[in-house]
């Protein structure tokens, strides 16, 4: 909350379907414009049905692909897109997209204009 400038009641757990209920307050039932998602099953579901009219859904989980997960179409009557993005199959074929991304990911880094989650703990690799 003090880094980043979130307000407590901004802060949802995704560890159930209620964060859907949270966002959809705080938004006053608009939804949000963007999604980076890596939840699956219902969680997924829920994440889905908070995208706002025109939003952008971005899935980097596998889990829902891998086993051919149906997803909901009603989103879609708001006008919005579903894309995934598997960064090993990008690196796999050699794309050069892959590469750029890298770079581009390591120019923010050092310009600070992204940084590490925090807090961050650490344990030894004798405890993993």
């Amino acid at each position: 909350m003090d880094m980043y400038g979130i307000p407590e009641d901004h802060i949802f757990s995704s560890r159930d379907t209620t964060f859907g209920q949270g966002i959809l307050r705080v938004t006053r039932g608009k939804g949000v414009d963007v999604v980076l998602n890596c939840l699956s099953g219902e969680l997924l579901q829920e994440t889905w049905n908070c995208i706002a009219m025109f939003g952008r859904f971005v899935e980097i989980g596998k889990q829902d692909i891998e086993i051919t997960t149906k997803l909901d179409m009603a989103p879609f009557k708001r006008n919005v897109a579903f894309a995934s993005v598997d960064l090993m199959l990008i690196f796999r074929h050699g794309l050069s997209m892959g590469a750029r991304a890298f770079a581009d990911v390591m120019e923010l880094l050092r310009e600070e204009k992204v940084r590490p989650v925090t807090p961050l703990t650490m344990y030894p690799i004798s405890e993993i």
